[in-house]
């Protein structure tokens, strides 16, 4: 991803940084999805152990 400068020196292409951020926050995006969805599945899981009990 980084364009080389010179032997030692790396840096960002063009758009590279933008890129890796929105990446960043699509990914945020999903793992907090996926943390409402676990609190909702433990949630049900109690319930119904509660309710069985």
């Amino acid at each position: 991803m980084p364009c080389t400068v010179d032997e030692a020196t790396l840096h960002p292409c063009p758009g590279v940084l933008s890129s890796l951020r929105e990446q960043l926050n699509v990914l945020d995006r999903r793992a907090a999805d996926l943390a409402t969805a676990r609190r909702l599945l433990r949630r049900t899981i109690a319930a119904t152990e509660d309710a069985a009990a």
